[in-house]
């Protein structure tokens, strides 16, 4: 969640980038994003065969602006 997002550069259907950072950051603040989680593996967890050695919640991947790399 460090650098996935560049806030600046969301649809414009969302409000301004400094309104979704502030939500974001009193999401993470106040543990929602913790939550979301927790129900999610508990969802994923009555599927069963999950491998939970590696995780994400987004698989959204592009190619890096500019040529940079990661």
């Amino acid at each position: 969640m460090r650098g996935g997002c560049q806030w600046n550069h969301l649809p414009k259907e969302f409000p301004d980038d400094s309104s979704v950072h502030r939500t974001f950051r009193r999401w993470v603040e106040s543990g929602v994003l913790d939550l979301i989680w927790e129900k999610l593996v508990e969802e994923c967890e009555e599927l069963g065969g999950v491998d939970w050695e590696w995780q994400a919640a987004d698989g959204a991947m592009g190619k890096a602006r500019f040529g940079g790399t990661s």
